[in-house]
């Protein structure tokens, strides 16, 4: 319904649609919806100046309803009460804040990328370090465990030694490559063409 977009809710006061006060309870709400739907539904044998006014109670009362929509429907004309104060007393120094124009629930877009920062990129040296510092201990666990299979109190797990295996390796590979990719930013050498981070 048109009367429920968020950039009507300026135009139109769904409480004295209803013809409730501002901080009306739920049950109020609906009991004076009930009420003029009673009165103006087009089955009711209402008038064509009816209908429409029944469409603005069926608007009312979706908004009016829902807590949450209704708290942003308050926001809004909240906003509009304080700029109005402001125009007549003649106290505006400065443009107001907008309007409220999206409920707060409303999608907001993600902020874009900022790309590499000289923070980032030592961060990125000193994390790969630290990776490949990793790689080269659990690597030496690996041929320590295989060594000591037939040992004494030392199980034979192949497949934890697998597994072992595989995470060194991810970690030797993974290092060197934040290293180097940290340290031709830090230099300021453009990076290779396969990396694409923005900028």
């Amino acid at each position: 319904m048109p009367a429920t977009r968020t950039r009507d809710w300026a135009e139109i006061d769904f409480y004295a649609v209803l013809g409730v006060a501002a901080d009306a309870t739920d049950e109020d709400i609906g009991c004076a919806y009930r009420t003029l739907a009673k009165q103006l539904h087009p089955d009711a044998g209402a008038t064509a100046t009816q209908a429409e006014q029944f469409k603005d109670v069926v608007a009312a009362y979706a908004v009016l309803r829902d807590d949450k929509i209704r708290r942003d429907y308050d926001l809004v004309r909240r906003e509009i009460s304080v700029r109005a104060a402001r125009q007549t007393a003649g106290t505006t120094t400065r443009p107001a804040p907008p309007l409220v124009t999206r409920p707060t629930g409303a999608f907001r877009a993600a902020k874009p990328a900022r790309g590499w920062t000289r923070g980032r990129a030592w961060m990125a040296v000193i994390g790969g370090a630290l990776t490949t510092v990793l790689g080269v201990v659990v690597a030496v666990v690996v041929v320590e465990l295989r060594r000591r299979a037939g040992d004494p109190g030392v199980e034979s797990d192949p497949a934890r030694d697998i597994t072992l295996a595989i995470v060194a390796l991810k970690l030797l590979v993974g290092g060197p490559v934040f290293v180097v990719l940290g340290a031709l930013h830090l230099r300021g050498r453009p990076l290779p063409n396969f990396v694409v981070f923005p900028r």
